[in-house]
């Protein structure tokens, strides 16, 4: 998957430590002068200690949350002692994450605001709650097909407000399936009920911007004189010809495309950053972001195969670390390391412990390989 060839041309940390010999025998006793302790990552090693499928639905919750989401949870994970707590935790925080994102969609563009306040600053039990009571809403939509909760959603885009509110109350009046179908069916404009079953199907594939956007236009034009000035298979025909090649599916854990591993290998990868602060990993992503592509493709290339679990994972706190501290030297031994003078390459080494010296330098001899 990687290009290890690159590496001869510019590895991560090519010549870092060329002279470690000569440094180790000369300057031991000043090797951890420059040591600056704080900036260390610190870990929540009870992460690490969770089951593979507790750290994937972890890594899926993170995926789901914005940034002051994904704090509150490191906040209260932090209180957490024992992995079956922990467990608990993330499922519950988990399924209340679903319910909501499922809910916003559903609820009309006034209510939204409110929900989003109130489950944002609500414990977990707080946030069960307020689940519990719109959970009518949930069911009721959920009891249709898929394409009619597609339709529903697009409806509380296209419609004033107060349509939209009295359709969900309707909704929610409502004792059969049948009859839920019916109230979204006939509150489609009517130019959609003439589009034959290609035409429904290419709109169906559209994005909700560009799919809601035709139905806002057709809606719009039918109501102000009754004509459609624009057949509606037409505009669809437009989205579809303007829609832009499909790229490869970003994955939604946050890493994006610079971390290249798939598969088993960007699982495991993840499973090592997570035991670090959304800070410190936060620190890790900007370093990806501002040095070369095949520099990080170099390190990804060896650093699932030549280290251990351990050992993998206070690989990254150890470049995070140099990275928070001394960001301009580390993009440059990540970029350019043979234009490191002597200079900088003692001052690293009097700026790392003897664990991180010995990982550092095991990068250096894989990379060479």
């Amino acid at each position: 998957m990687l290009n290890r060839s690159a590496g001869k041309i510019n590895r991560f940390f090519l010549h870092y430590f060329l002279l470690y010999a000569i440094f180790a025998t000369c300057f031991a006793c000043f090797s951890c002068n420059g040591v600056r302790t704080e900036l260390i990552p610190k870990r929540n090693p009870i992460l690490g200690k969770l089951s593979e499928k507790g750290k994937t639905k972890y890594i899926e919750l993170l995926g789901i949350n914005d940034d002051a989401g994904k704090q509150k949870i490191e906040k209260a994970i932090c209180n957490i002692k024992t992995r079956d707590d922990l467990e608990n935790f993330i499922n519950n925080n988990l399924e209340n994450h679903r319910s909501y994102n499922r809910l916003l969609k559903f609820l009309p563009k006034p209510e939204r605001p409110s929900f989003q306040t109130y489950f944002n600053k609500a414990d977990l039990n707080g946030q069960a709650k307020l689940i519990k009571q719109n959970e009518k809403l949930l069911q009721q939509i959920q009891l249709t097909s898929i394409e009619c909760q597609q339709h529903y959603i697009d409806l509380l885009e296209i419609v004033s407000n107060q349509k939209a509110i009295e359709l969900k109350n309707k909704i929610l009046d409502a004792t059969k399936p049948e009859e839920i179908k019916q109230l979204i069916i006939s509150t489609l404009p009517n130019p959609f009920h003439k589009l034959n079953d290609h035409e429904k199907a290419s709109l169906s594939q559209l994005p909700d911007h560009d799919r809601q956007e035709i139905l806002k236009s057709i809606h719009c034009n039918s109501q102000k004189d009754g004509v459609v000035h624009h057949h509606p298979g037409a505009l669809i025909k437009q989205k579809e010809q303007a829609q832009p090649k499909k790229d490869k599916v970003v994955s939604a854990d946050g890493w994006g495309p610079k971390l290249s591993l798939e598969g088993e290998e960007r699982k495991q990868f993840l499973f090592s950053i997570m035991e670090f602060s959304q800070a410190d990993q936060n620190s890790l992503k900007e370093l990806f972001d501002k040095v070369k592509r095949d520099s990080i493709d170099n390190f990804l290339s060896v650093y699932h195969t030549g280290f251990n679990k351990q050992e993998r994972i206070e690989l990254l706190g150890t470049i995070i670390y140099l990275y928070k501290g001394w960001p301009t030297l580390t993009i440059k031994l990540c970029n350019a390391p043979s234009s490191l003078s002597w200079f900088d390459k003692f001052g690293l080494f009097k700026k790392t412990q003897k664990y991180q010296l010995n990982l550092l330098t095991k990068l250096d001899a894989l990379l060479q390989e």
